[in-house]
């Protein structure tokens, strides 16, 4: 009745202003409820009508799948073809590993990161190749991928918003 949907526009919504728009330095609602529509994760929360109430399935996000070798190992293999936003300054660009280890790197050592306790087991993150990361734990840690869903603070980023704007806090940088 409304007719062919066509891409692009603007959506409006009520809401509230955040304080500001960086992920790793509140664990504001308003702040993460925003940015869902602007960035994704390496994995979510399954949601639907097929979901069982009260429980919390996971299904790849920005990973198309992941495995773990051993008790302190996962491994996460990115999709292909994913891209940034069309707008400087990643014009587009593809969504890789190294955006991965970036936004967890930094997720890791901002000591005002109020989420940071969450991943505290994670002892570092590295890139195997272009669409491959690894988390590497300090010891066994079960809910890894059930924080990595978690939908406050564990958006992907990129270095050269964070390089361009100095931080993640204007609205402009998401």
């Amino acid at each position: 009745e409304a007719g062919t949907p066509k891409r692009g526009g603007i959506l409006r919504m009520r809401g509230w202003d955040p304080p500001h728009f960086d992920p790793h330095l509140t664990i504001n609602n308003y702040t993460n409820y925003l940015l869902s529509f602007v960035y994704g994760r390496l994995v979510r929360h399954k949601t639907g009508a097929d979901v069982q109430p009260g429980t919390f399935p996971i299904e790849p996000d920005l990973a198309e799948r992941w495995e773990s070798p051993d008790d302190t190992t996962y491994i996460f293999h990115l999709r292909k073809g994913v891209k940034w936003h069309n707008k400087p300054p990643l014009n587009g660009r593809e969504f890789v590993a190294e955006d991965v280890k970036f936004t967890y790197d930094c997720f890791l050592t901002e000591k005002a990161n109020a989420n940071r306790f969450l991943l505290e087991p994670v002892d570092r993150v590295e890139v195997v190749d272009r669409y491959t990361v690894k988390f590497l734990l300090k010891e066994p840690f079960v809910w890894l991928v059930h924080v990595l869903a978690n939908p406050t603070g564990t958006w992907i980023i990129a270095r050269e918003v964070v390089e361009q704007y100095g931080d993640l806090k204007q609205a402009e940088s998401a």
